[in-house]
C-alpha cells in the first residue's frame, strides 16, 4: 500500500508540474505595451525680416534662442539659454512624466520689448499648438522688464500623469503627442514628439565604468574594453562600440578614401540615429544638426565618444561618482 500511494504522489506531482512550468513560461512570455517614441519633428515659424532676426544654437532640449535688431548700424542682441527635460524614448501609462524647463537671460543689448517663453502639453495626436487638450508639463517666461534678472536661472518643475491606450483620443489614432512651442521675438518654434502605442520587451541595462580601468561591468557581468574611460577637458570619454553595443545600440562606422582613418560613426537604437563626426562638435540627431559641447576623438587607433552625449541621445541617465571616479549609466 505504502508503495502504490507514494507512486499516486509522484504521478500527481508529475501532472501538476508541467501546467506549473508552462504557466510560468507564458507569464515570462507576456510583453508590455507602452507609449514608444517614434518622430521628432521640428517646426518653424522664424521671424527673419529686417531689421530683426533670430535663430537657434543647440541641441533639441539645450537651445540657445538668438535675437538681434539692426538699425542704422547698430545691432542690438537678446539671448536666452532654454533647458527642458528630455522626453524618454517610451512612456508607460500611469507612470509619472516630469518636466523641468530652466531658462537663463544670458545677454540683454537692447531698447526694444522682447520676451521668451516655452510652453510644454501633453495632448492628442494631431492637436494644434493652442489647443488646451491634454496635460499642461510647464510654462516659463522670462523678460527682463518684467525683473528677470540677466544671468539668474528661472526653473518650473511640473508632473503629469502618462495617459492609458483610449485616452486623448488616442483609441482612433494609436498615438499621442508632446509639444514643446518656443516664442521669442516673434519667432515660434515647436517640436512635436510623437509617441505610438506598441507592444515592447523590456530590457534595462545598467552600465558601470572606472576612469583609468580596463574592466567594466554591464548588467553585473564583467566586461573587458580595450581601452579605458578618460577625462578630457572635464568631459568622461568611453570606447564607441562598447558604450552602442552594450545598449543593443547598431554600430556602424566610414572610413576616409584616402586616409583610411575613421571619418564618422553612427547609433541607430529604435527610432534613433546618430550620426558623429570624428573632431567635430556637429552631430546629426534624426537628420537634425545638433551642437556638442566635445567632440568625438581617436586616441590609440581607438574611437572614444563623449559618454554623457551619446548616453542621453539613447535615453538613459548618466550618474558621476567623484569619490569612485566611477560613471553609472542606466537605462530602461
Amino acid at each position: 500500500m505504502r508503495k502504490k500511494s507514494w507512486i499516486v504522489i509522484i504521478a500527481t506531482l508529475f501532472s501538476i508540474l508541467p501546467l506549473g512550468y508552462l504557466h510560468h513560461q507564458t507569464l515570462l512570455a507576456e510583453t508590455k505595451k507602452a507609449w514608444v517614441l517614434v518622430d521628432t519633428q521640428l517646426l518653424e515659424a522664424v521671424l527673419a525680416k529686417p531689421p530683426q532676426h533670430t535663430e537657434l544654437m543647440g541641441e533639441a532640449s539645450r537651445i540657445t534662442c538668438i535675437s538681434t535688431f539692426e538699425k542704422q548700424g547698430v545691432v542690438e542682441k537678446a539671448i536666452i539659454d532654454w533647458n527642458w527635460t528630455p522626453l524618454p524614448e517610451k512612456l508607460f501609462p500611469k507612470d509619472t512624466l516630469e518636466m523641468k524647463i530652466t531658462g537663463v537671460i544670458k545677454e540683454w543689448q537692447t531698447t526694444h520689448y522682447l520676451n521668451g517663453s516655452i510652453q510644454i502639453r501633453l495632448q492628442p495626436f494631431g492637436a494644434s499648438c493652442c489647443s488646451l487638450e491634454g496635460s499642461d508639463l510647464g510654462y516659463l517666461k522670462l523678460d527682463v522688464p518684467e525683473q528677470d534678472d540677466i544671468g539668474q536661472q528661472k526653473s518650473i518643475t511640473t508632473k503629469a500623469t502618462v495617459p492609458l491606450f483610449g485616452e486623448l483620443k488616442s483609441n482612433n489614432t494609436n498615438r499621442i503627442q508632446v509639444l514643446v512651442k518656443l516664442l521669442q521675438n516673434g519667432s515660434n518654434y515647436q517640436w512635436l514628439y510623437i509617441y505610438e502605442w506598441r507592444e515592447i520587451t523590456s530590457n534595462p541595462v545598467t552600465i558601470v565604468l572606472t576612469i583609468g580601468s580596463n574592466k567594466a561591468e554591464v548588467n553585473k557581468q564583467e566586461k573587458i574594453l580595450d581601452t579605458p574611460p578618460f577625462i578630457q577637458n572635464n568631459r568622461t570619454y568611453v570606447p564607441f562600440r562598447f558604450l552602442g553595443e552594450s545598449f543593443g545600440a547598431k554600430v556602424a562606422y566610414k572610413t576616409s578614401s584616402t586616409t583610411r582613418l575613421v571619418e564618422n560613426i553612427s547609433y541607430q537604437l529604435g527610432a534613433t540615429k546618430i550620426i558623429l563626426t570624428i573632431n567635430s562638435q556637429e552631430a546629426l540627431v534624426n537628420d537634425k544638426k545638433v551642437i556638442m559641447d566635445a567632440p568625438p576623438l581617436i586616441v590609440n587607433q581607438r574611437t572614444m565618444v563623449p559618454v554623457r552625449f551619446v548616453s542621453e541621445q539613447l535615453q538613459a541617465k548618466v550618474e558621476w561618482n567623484a569619490k569612485k571616479q566611477q560613471i553609472l549609466i542606466e537605462k530602461e
